[in-house]
């Protein structure tokens, strides 16, 4: 026998005793809420039945800087000014306003162990202001976490390793970014004038949305435009598949590997010049079917980009 394949069972072996043990742990009483964290320089254990709860008043603000790192973050309008926290007790942010600017900032974890995976309590910190039209200046720089804002006109850069971006109802400014590594981004009634989306391992979507020049960057994720009025669009993704309904696009541009593009497009096939070319993959315009590529110019005033190695690109038209 050789050695990596003795290594493998002994593994094996070895992950088969801890589930084992885990096992006749819970049955016997044993929790799998539990986390171990430093405190004080010594071992603190706490379950999500311990996390903190608390109202840190603040004065005045249009800047909003945050730095997380496992606490979800949400925005949204209320009556005043405010932050609030449901968190671990390692997890309290350090809260403070100076000028115009609330910054917020949570340690950097200190835990060692964590068990939680029965949970059902969600760490996060609620920031709050005023309705209005202000606009507002959010830049979130966060790590494993969720970001929420509602109803808040704003220029946001946000860059989250692990885990979502959510912007509802909101105006966004035109030098407005959004970054995330493994995660989605969802933007639902939004307007932009400009806006440029990043994601390595995640879905983009954009649900009854208005954006003049949309820049859209992906690795492995999909794209789905549904209901928007959209003016300009560069997509450039690797593993992406591409899907609009009930959208209008004035020019998309789209630049895929393997992924497929299905688009539903409103108007008349004679609306648009094309400029289509794949390596491989079936072609279908308007119910006709071309070898590899179609191109068109007339000067329409909507044009459709496309090329794409191993993809399949489908168009249809809502007359």
């Amino acid at each position: 026998m050789s050695k990596t394949k003795a290594l493998l069972i002994i593994s094996a072996i070895l992950v088969f005793i801890g589930v084992a043990i885990g096992g006749a742990g819970v049955a016997l009483g044993g929790t799998t809420d539990l986390y171990y964290y430093f405190k004080d320089g010594k071992f603190t254990t706490a379950s999500s039945s311990d996390l903190a709860t608390a109202s840190v008043p603040v004065d005045d603000f249009t800047k909003i800087k945050v730095n997380t790192a496992t606490v979800d973050i949400r925005i949204k309008q209320s009556d005043n000014y405010g932050v609030s926290y449901h968190v671990s007790e390692d997890h309290i942010p350090e809260v403070k306003t100076s000028g115009d600017k609330l910054t917020v900032t949570v340690p950097k974890t200190s835990s060692f162990f964590n068990f939680r995976f029965n949970s059902t309590s969600e760490e996060y910190i609620e920031i709050t202001v005023p309705y209005g039209d202000d606009y507002y200046d959010i830049d979130i720089d966060g790590s494993t976490s969720d970001i929420q804002i509602d109803k808040i006109n704003s220029k946001c850069n946000i860059g989250v390793s692990t885990g979502n971006i959510v912007i509802n109802s909101s105006e966004l400014d035109d030098s407005s970014k959004l970054h995330v590594s493994t995660g989605n981004i969802s933007l639902n009634n939004c307007n932009a004038e400009k806006l440029h989306t990043e994601g390595s391992t995640g879905d983009h979507f954009y649900t009854r949305c208005t954006i003049e020049d949309l820049d859209i960057n992906t690795s492995t994720g999909d794209v789905t435009f549904s209901e928007s009025t959209i003016g300009e669009v560069s997509i450039d993704g690797s593993t992406s598949d591409i899907k609009s309904t009930g959208t209008s696009f004035k020019k998309i541009d789209i630049s895929v590997s393997t992924g497929d593009v299905n688009l539903s497009l409103p108007g008349e096939e004679n609306d648009y010049d094309y400029n289509i070319s794949l390596s491989t993959g079936d072609l279908n315009v308007d119910g006709n079917t071309y070898h590899k590529s179609i191109k068109r110019d007339k000067g329409h005033d909507k044009k459709i980009i496309i090329s794409g190695s191993s993809s399949d690109v489908n168009i249809s038209f809502d007359k």
